[in-house]
């Protein structure tokens, strides 16, 4: 369904493709990558873009935005879980690969540093606290560090001293 290449930018292409019903860009997140829901054919896709070539103010260069995708690629097609949105493919264009999955109702992360803090991101994330542990919270999963009891000591072999008269260890017992 989804070519392997595409001579159009990805925004234009995105456009083209279907009917653009959700749009995630710098006002929801700042790595710089823009994300699309695509309804096409009754059927409804999530498109990950690298974003824009020209735009310097994500925290990510472009480049490196550009090999985080394709890492990504690399790793959807390795794995493959029924929880996990359904891969359906890269496509080449000339500002960097697309990323197509099956779109998945939910709420955003909204992974931004800003409140609220009712965000999901703000409610999954883990505690920064060393001694974090379940009874702190509902959502937290991480269990404190517990160090393995040491083994008990075991006597030290202490090799027998032979005590004859006229060595050391006599002469220091007769003082």
């Amino acid at each position: 369904m989804f070519p392997a290449a595409i001579d159009d930018r990805p925004d234009t292409y995105v456009h083209q493709l279907g009917e653009v019903f959700a749009r995630f860009g710098s006002n929801t997140q700042g790595s710089g990558n823009i994300s699309y829901g695509v309804q096409v054919a009754g059927r409804r896709y999530f498109l990950k873009t690298a974003g824009d070539p020209a735009d310097p103010k994500p925290f990510s260069t472009f480049e490196r935005r550009v090999a985080i995708l394709r890492n990504a690629a690399g790793l959807a097609e390795s794995v493959s879980h029924p929880l996990l949105p359904e891969y359906h493919g890269l496509i080449e264009s000339p500002d960097g690969p697309l990323l197509v999955y099956e779109w998945r109702d939910g709420e955003h992360l909204r992974a931004s540093r800003e409140p609220p803090e009712d965000t999901a991101f703000q409610r999954f994330r883990p505690d920064r606290r060393p001694h974090h542990s379940l009874r702190d919270g509902p959502y937290c999963l991480r269990l404190p560090l517990r160090r393995h009891p040491r083994p008990p000591r075991l006597p030290r072999f202490r090799r027998p001293v032979r005590r004859t008269p006229g060595s050391r260890h006599h002469q220091i017992r007769k003082l």
